[in-house]
C-alpha cells in the first residue's frame, strides 16, 4: 500500500502546494512540492522540497502543524 493523499493545499501562484496523506499504519504526514516544468525532456511534474518526515495520529493535527511550519500557508499574526 501507498500513503493516500487526503488533502492538497495550492499556494496562490500555484507553482508550490502541500499534500497531506494517510499512510497504510493510520497515521498522517505531509509534504510540501514545488512544480517543475523540463520541457528538454518533456516532462511536468511535482517534486518534494523538503525530506522532513512527520507523523500525526489525526488529520486534525496534521493541518495544524502545516500551517505553523509551512511559512506561505502562515496566518498573519495581529499586533
Amino acid at each position: 500500500m501507498t500513503d493516500e493523499p487526503v488533502e492538497i493545499t495550492y499556494a496562490d501562484d500555484r507553482r508550490r502546494r502541500v499534500v497531506i496523506f494517510r499512510r497504510p499504519s493510520g497515521s498522517y504526514g505531509y509534504r510540501e512540492e514545488r512544480h517543475y516544468n523540463n520541457d528538454l525532456a518533456g516532462v511536468e511534474d511535482w517534486a518534494s522540497m523538503r525530506g522532513r518526515s512527520c507523523y500525526y495520529e489525526d488529520l486534525e493535527t496534521a493541518k495544524r502543524e502545516v500551517i505553523e511550519n509551512v511559512p506561505w500557508l502562515a496566518r498573519p499574526k495581529d499586533g
